[in-house]
C-alpha cells in the first residue's frame, strides 16, 4: 500500500516539475519588446513656394466668363483655406519601432457662381501628396510631391482635373481673349489652365466659357 502511495507521489512530483519547467520556457520565449530607441517625431511638409504661385488668385477675386452665345457667369472668391493633414508612419521595421507624425500642407480656393440654380463652383486644391513608401525622415526634393486639383462643380456633376504641379507647363493650347492670344494647358472636359492667369476656358451646360479679361 505504501509503495503505491510513494509511486503516486513520485509521479505527481515529476508532473509538477514538467509543468514548472515548461512554464519557465514559455516565459523566456515571450520577453516583452524593449523600450523604443526611436522616439516619435513630427515632420512638416510644405507645398513649395514655386507651386503656390501657380494659383494666381488672392481668394477674394471676381472672375468673369463669357460663353460662345454671349451669356455671362461671375465667380466670387470665398477666401483661402490653409490647413495640415495628419498621417502616421512607422519609423522602423524592428521591434523598437514607434510612429512618426507627418503634417502635410493643404491650400484650397473656392469660387461660387452667381447662378443659384446651377450651384456652379470653381475649386482649386494645392496639396503635398506624400508617397507612403518613402520614410518621412528621408530627403525630399522641393515640390516633388505637390499636386494641383482644379474642379468645376455644379449640382450633381463634378469635372475634376489634376495637375502634377512640379512639372513644367505645356502651353500647347491657344485662346483668343478680347483680341489677345493666351496659351494654356488643355485638361479634361475642355478646361484650359494657365499658371499666371488661372482657368482660361471651360465647358459647362453645352457651352464654352472663356475668361473675360
Amino acid at each position: 500500500m505504501k509503495t503505491k502511495i510513494y509511486n503516486i507521489l513520485f509521479l505527481m512530483f515529476i508532473l509538477s516539475c514538467c509543468i514548472f519547467f515548461d512554464s519557465c520556457k514559455f516565459c523566456i520565449s515571450c520577453e516583452p519588446c524593449p523600450k523604443s530607441t526611436n522616439p516619435s517625431k513630427i515632420y512638416f511638409f510644405f507645398v513649395s513656394d514655386n507651386n503656390k504661385a501657380k494659383i494666381p488668385y488672392t481668394g477674394k477675386d471676381t472672375l468673369m466668363y463669357i460663353s460662345n452665345t454671349n451669356d455671362t457667369i461671375a465667380f466670387y472668391g470665398q477666401g483661402v483655406n490653409k490647413y495640415f493633414e495628419t498621417h502616421a508612419q512607422s519609423n522602423s521595421q524592428t521591434c523598437e519601432a514607434s510612429l512618426d507624425n507627418g503634417q502635410f500642407e493643404n491650400i484650397s480656393y473656392v469660387f461660387t457662381g452667381n447662378n443659384p440654380i446651377s450651384n456652379l463652383r470653381l475649386e482649386f486644391h494645392l496639396y503635398y501628396n506624400f508617397d507612403d513608401n518613402v520614410l518621412f525622415s528621408s530627403v525630399h526634393p522641393d515640390g516633388l510631391y505637390d499636386y494641383l486639383n482644379i474642379n468645376i462643380n455644379w449640382t450633381d456633376m463634378l469635372y475634376k482635373n489634376c495637375l502634377y504641379a512640379n512639372s513644367s507647363s505645356n502651353y500647347s493650347y491657344q485662346i483668343n481673349i478680347n483680341g489677345k492670344n493666351y496659351s494654356g494647358t488643355a485638361l479634361s472636359n475642355g478646361t484650359v489652365y494657365n499658371y499666371h492667369y488661372g482657368v482660361l476656358q471651360f465647358k459647362f451646360n453645352g457651352k464654352t466659357w472663356t475668361l473675360n479679361k
